[in-house]
């Protein structure tokens, strides 16, 4: 999965080179993945190329038993990049891309009008992105590097650090 996080377009003869087993093995625990859904793929679009260059984050809150439902419906909108359950007192988190600030209400309004009863509770605006899914952009949103997502490695703490 680390390989997989550096570049996500790379063959598994490639993924096998870097990971020391065989491209058979690398597609047999990829297709594992998948089928369990420990691993989903997504295609990411540079900002540049698209009409949508504003990032809305919404945090929400519905009520618990209604979380996984009202994702489905919110994901399923135009815009969505991401709709999530979440733990806190807003447990709805939703990431869009929309054409610039103004738009966002409409995209609130969207949003209330499928889910009555949603209560909007914050949101924020990204105007410029340097990181997005695991890949350092550029000033025109282009990605210049990959941070691979490597939940094995353990994180420094002081202790190991002297």
């Amino acid at each position: 999965m680390v390989a997989l996080s550096a570049d996500g377009r790379a063959s598994y003869t490639t993924l096998a080179k870097r990971c020391g087993t065989s491209a058979d093995t690398v597609r047999r625990r990829i297709d594992s993945l998948i089928e369990a859904k420990a691993l989903h793929l997504r295609c990411e679009v540079a900002r540049p190329l698209s009409e949508r260059p504003v990032t809305a984050v919404l945090w929400a809150q519905v009520p618990s038993d209604a979380v996984e439902r009202t994702t489905s419906l919110i994901a399923g909108l135009r815009d969505m990049r991401l709709c999530a359950g979440i733990t806190g007192r807003h447990n709805l988190l939703v990431i869009a891309w929309v054409q610039s600030a103004n738009d966002i209400q409409k995209l609130e309004t969207r949003i209330c009008e499928r889910i009555p009863g949603l209560v909007i509770g914050d949101r924020a605006i990204a105007l410029w992105a340097v990181k997005l899914s695991g890949h350092l952009l550029d000033d025109n949103g282009y990605r210049t590097k990959a941070v691979p997502i490597d939940a094995w490695t353990p994180i420094p703490t002081k202790a190991t650090l002297h």
